[in-house]
């Protein structure tokens, strides 16, 4: 193969450094920098809790089911972060597109102040109310003690949990993926390190039990927020926290931030009332079906992650295109993380079809799950590009302002495919496999939807000429991120 073969494959795929190379090839190394690091960012979030869950179940189950109910109740939390951190994202990306330094750091230092601010009733709410928050999930009251005891510690570290959420989104939208990566990592360590130290006694910490995950968790995060703080204090130029002017909120930045950011919370909310009624659906088919649909969805869970990651880096270029008022570029950064993300979940959905039942051996023993979930995970191989295409549209639309149109989208055809799994399974006793094929029949028309809508908008549309060479949209970061 020759040099220049070889050159223009590595292009392709943007892991070359493209000399004067096409449009195409700069923004394909663009979509690649930004997106890989959040893919990692987001398997590092998901091991914060796979490390606690596997450390308290050397307790017991009670432990185990104590933790993993305080963590639901963190998870509807999460959900309202999403519009601090979808909202201050995109509103920063623009303003970085635009060169505006001064708006963007405003922007930053808004978002922040009302997050800590936002934060305080709500762990208020969560300590007054944590008995009932628990009562609500119905367990026993060995659990319930622990979950009680968990839930407040998370309600204490909301104002870190605020912060940490709209830091990064402020990192993302200015082309920073790396630093909120090196966070996550820096969290995952300390989490791992105190949470072993205080649940068992052991390097030198007391001894508290169940609880130590909680206070290991909260410690993690703290220096993983400080560490993105003070990149932005320190080495930040084109979005600085440093000064103290810029940092109370005002109604038009607020305003924006909301309208933004609350339709991407309630899109969020939606999907998982949607997956949990799933779940009661699927529960009526017997455990082994539970246990089989369960697994599949961790599966499916796993293969979001590129498709995240490629959305993740459209919603910040896309922005970036806007801001700059450079729509053919925006179009471009739609489309390549579009086909990015379809063919890296198209190989993972052929692994899962090769290897469905083989996948869910490693999970189970039992025959029946096996089989069930077999047939599910090579069901959900087909629909892994169209949930690409609708992840990738979904932030592209989110980078140029719009999280209105994504959020009634998604959100209808979601349910459409639970209310149709519900009626084949209620209605005509069909198995496992027909819930996940449900998606099949409804997730072509959401990419249709998504893409016709983004493509038409003002936004990207005007400007049909595309340019030789890609505007200096989103520059590396102009500092070299903390490792």
């Amino acid at each position: 193969m020759s040099n220049l073969n070889l050159k223009r494959i590595l292009n392709w795929f943007g892991i070359g450094i493209p000399e004067n190379g096409s449009a195409d090839d700069q923004m394909r190394r663009r979509v690649v920098m930004l997106a890989w690091p959040a893919m990692i960012d987001g398997l590092l979030i998901t091991a914060v809790q796979v490390v606690d869950t596997f450390l308290v179940s050397r307790i017991g189950d009670e432990a185990v089911a104590g933790v993993g109910t305080a963590i639901q109740l963190v998870f509807v939390l999460i959900v309202l972060l999403t519009a601090i951190s979808v909202g201050c994202s995109v509103l920063v990306s623009q303003a970085v597109g635009a060169r505006d330094s001064e708006r963007a750091s405003s922007i930053a230092k808004q978002s922040i102040t009302a997050g800590t601010i936002l934060a305080i009733p709500l762990t208020i709410f969560g300590l007054v109310f944590a008995s009932q928050l628990v009562g609500l999930f119905g367990v026993e009251s060995a659990v319930a003690v622990i979950a009680e005891e968990y839930w407040r510690v998370m309600a204490i570290s909301l104002v870190v949990f605020v912060n940490s959420f709209a830091v990064a989104g402020i990192l993302r939208g200015m082309g920073d993926t790396k630093t909120p990566m090196y966070g996550n990592l820096v969290a995952n360590v300390v989490n791992a390190v105190v949470a072993y130290g205080l649940i068992f006694g052991k390097l030198g910490f007391p001894e508290i039990g169940v609880v130590g995950s909680a206070w290991g968790t909260l410690a993690g995060r703290v220096l993983a927020v400080g560490l993105m703080v003070a990149v932005l204090v320190f080495r930040g130029k084109i979005v600085s926290l440093a000064g103290r002017s810029g940092w109370w909120p005002t109604m038009p930045t607020l305003r924006d931030v909301g309208r933004i950011g609350i339709p991407s919370a309630v899109e969020q909310f939606s999907t998982s009332i949607a997956f949990a009624v799933m779940t009661a659906t699927v529960a009526v088919l017997g455990t082994e079906a539970l246990a089989a649909h369960r697994i599949t969805f961790n599966a499916l869970s796993l293969s979001f992650m590129p498709a995240l990651g490629m959305a993740m880096a459209a919603t910040a270029l896309v922005g970036q295109s806007t801001g700059a008022k450079d729509p053919a570029s925006a179009r471009r950064a739609a489309r390549i993380s579009a086909s990015y993300a379809a063919i890296w979940m198209s190989m993972i959905g052929v692994v899962y079809f090769v290897f469905g039942p083989q996948i869910m051996g490693f999970f189970s023993n039992d025959p029946e799950v096996v089989s069930q979930g077999g047939v599910s995970l090579r069901v959900l191989a087909f629909s892994q590009p169209f949930w690409a295409g609708m992840l990738v549209y979904s932030g592209s639309m989110r980078g140029i302002g719009n999280s209105r149109y994504p959020m009634v989208v998604n959100s209808i055809t979601l349910w459409l495919a639970v209310i149709l799994g519900f009626i084949m399974i209620r209605g005509f006793d069909f198995g496992l496999g027909v819930v996940w094929s449900a998606f099949l029949v409804v997730s072509p028309w959401t990419i249709v939807f998504l893409r016709r809508r983004l493509m038409s908008d003002p936004l990207m549309s005007a400007g049909e000429e595309e340019p030789a060479q890609v505007a200096e949209l989103a520059p590396e970061p102009d500092y070299k991120p903390a490792a």
